[in-house]
């Protein structure tokens, strides 16, 4: 088994600085397929911690793992009948091969920041990559039940902490 800190930055917050030196050490690391990953979310080259940077982390993977797939290039990939058809500055949108394409996996569309033009981000308020994780990790706490701990153990915890206090 093969273990990478690839998400070590020295940033203290998110931001550009942690998300580029996330990026390529987890790119570099993420191509060689460890089978371990330590660091999510971590900071400051592991003195601290963000949830949004988890939400942030995750996407980078998202994104290493597709570089990690690759290209598929097998027989019927190539298209070279469409690419004669439609030449040279041709319209390729027109082709079902491309409307096929672009609804398939080839085509990878991340979870945070904005593909839409300009004038549909700023309506939708002008968030930044930090400041929408941060709504997804309001939106994930606010989703999940807090854990419970059987009533034994609580009791036992109980206990362990009476006898520590005492």
């Amino acid at each position: 088994p093969v273990c990478s800190h690839a998400f070590s930055c020295d940033a203290w917050v998110p931001g550009t600085q942690a998300a580029y030196e996330k990026a390529f050490g987890m790119l570099l690391a993420g191509l060689s397929w460890p089978d371990i990953l330590v660091g999510p979310g971590v900071l400051a080259g592991g003195l601290s911690f963000g949830l949004e940077q988890l939400v942030i982390d995750v996407e980078i993977w998202r994104m290493c793992r597709a570089a990690h797939d690759g290209i598929a290039t097998g027989a019927g990939r190539w298209l070279d009948d469409v690419l004669e058809s439609v030449g040279p500055g041709g319209d390729f949108v027109r082709e079902r091969s491309t409307r096929s394409g672009m609804r398939s996996d080839e085509w990878f569309l991340p979870r945070l920041g904005t593909q839409d033009a300009r004038a549909a981000w700023e309506a939708a308020g002008r968030l930044d990559v930090v400041a929408e994780a941060r709504q997804k990790v309001a939106d994930i706490l606010a989703a999940t039940e807090e854990p419970r701990l059987d009533d034994d153990v609580e009791r036992e915890l109980a206990a362990l902490e009476a006898r520590a206090a005492g």
